[in-house]
């Protein structure tokens, strides 16, 4: 694995919240030394070949350990093939792809947000200028059960960020401790299935052998069935049979049991 410092994808829209950015931008490059990852610095990595949207989210997904999305008065640009807003693609992308995301919403967002839920048809633009913009932090709040900071200044998210990213660290240590003993298979799992593995919460072996059995499909060498890939979770015994060892040439239909 490649040792570089974290990648921090700044989320949010530019003009109204440009002095906020900036201010993250010193702080995570001076301050922690992480690298942020900003679409109007000159440091952001682009691919000619893609469009602006295209290239934000391939930056979350390339790029980014940690999404700090920032949420204003301003749903902002709409993809033209989406009815979603740029922010809210590149918060989806960082959700698909399973990276910590720190959710931070203006107060006085939030403040409207259950006027707006009791009258969902009055005019809010006093407030913001699309009322998507109230659906979407509803998104996070409520489906998505996502953590959100209320903030008024920069400040806010900075101090907010220091503790949270402090605990962030001290996950990742004790993660770290966990592990470090695994067999060398379980070692190269990843996401999903190596939290599994690292926090061993109840039934995790059959939670581990579910996900990795919905993700991996090989061609039995011995009846040239196409099945799911066996997970070794140990040696071969009586409750690991063989035929579910990773690697092995048979899997586990009428022909080979």
């Amino acid at each position: 694995m490649e040792a570089r410092p974290p990648g921090v994808f700044i989320s949010s829209t530019f003009y109204d919240l440009r002095q906020v950015r900036a201010d993250l931008a010193h702080f995570i490059q001076d301050q922690l030394g992480y690298r942020f990852l900003m679409s109007e610095h000159s440091s952001f990595p682009v691919d000619p070949s893609l469009s602006t949207i295209e290239n934000c989210r391939r930056r979350v997904e390339n790029e980014a350990d940690i999404l700090v999305l920032i949420v204003g008065a301003r749903y902002g640009s709409i993809a033209p093939d989406s009815s979603r807003s740029v922010t809210n693609l590149e918060y989806l992308t960082a959700k698909a792809k399973g990276i910590p995301i720190y959710a931070f919403i203006a107060r006085d967002v939030l403040a409207l947000l259950p006027i707006w839920e009791r009258n969902p048809d009055a005019d809010f633009t006093g407030v913001v200028d699309s009322p998507k913009l109230l659906a979407f932090v509803r998104e996070l709040r409520g489906t998505d059960g996502v953590w959100t900071f209320p903030f008024e200044l920069a400040q806010e998210i900075i101090t907010t960020l220091r503790t949270q990213l402090a605990y962030q660290m001290m996950r990742g240590l004790q993660l770290g401790m966990r592990t470090r003993h695994l067999d060398p298979l379980l070692r190269s799992l990843s996401g999903e299935a190596f939290r599994l593995v690292a926090e061993r919460p109840v039934a995790w072996e059959a939670l581990l052998f579910a996900r990795r059995s919905r993700t991996n499909a090989y061609r039995c060498a011995n009846c040239d069935a196409i099945t799911t890939a066996p997970l070794q979770l140990g040696r071969a015994s009586e409750s690991v049979p063989r035929r579910f060892l990773i690697g092995s040439t048979r899997c586990w239909t009428k022909s080979c049991a």
